[in-house]
């Protein structure tokens, strides 16, 4: 499985994804990038020389020295997610590699079970929604 690390290629992957750069001057003097999919937007991914930390509120929620495929997928969907939606996998919000991947089976076989007993339709387009967004990440 390929990883990526704070480098070029993961940078570009970002772009194509539709983040942009918001790097301050102090930042880039600690050799730090910061990458936003929206100005106003809370959630921020920050090269901080070789770690790759995912950021909510100027808060730290989870780095790596370097991501797999799996990871990237993961950390994409939570930068997709509104701040409503993202309360599905952390009640406070905040992103952590290990519980979005525990938390994306659990919908899964929520919405199985759902199904199986045709029960909840509300949740179950809600639990379709979330996870069509995150099967239709490519990069």
């Amino acid at each position: 499985m390929k990883t990526f690390q704070a480098n070029d290629e993961l940078i570009e992957i970002l772009k194509n994804q539709g983040f942009f750069e918001v790097t301050s001057t102090g930042s880039k003097r600690k050799e730090e990038r910061n990458f936003k999919t929206a100005l106003s937007s809370r959630k921020e991914i920050q090269f901080s020389k070789i770690d790759i930390i995912i950021r909510n509120r100027h808060h730290d929620c989870d780095k790596r020295r370097e991501i797999t495929e799996a990871e990237l997928k993961l950390m994409l969907f939570y930068f997709k997610l509104s701040s409503e939606d993202s309360k599905e996998f952390n009640p406070s919000g905040m992103f952590n590699f290990r519980v979005m991947e525990q938390q994306i089976g659990v919908l899964r076989k929520e919405l199985e079970l759902s199904k199986l007993f045709e029960t909840r339709i509300f949740r179950q387009n809600k639990i379709s929604r979330l996870l069509s967004i995150y099967d239709e990440i490519t990069f």
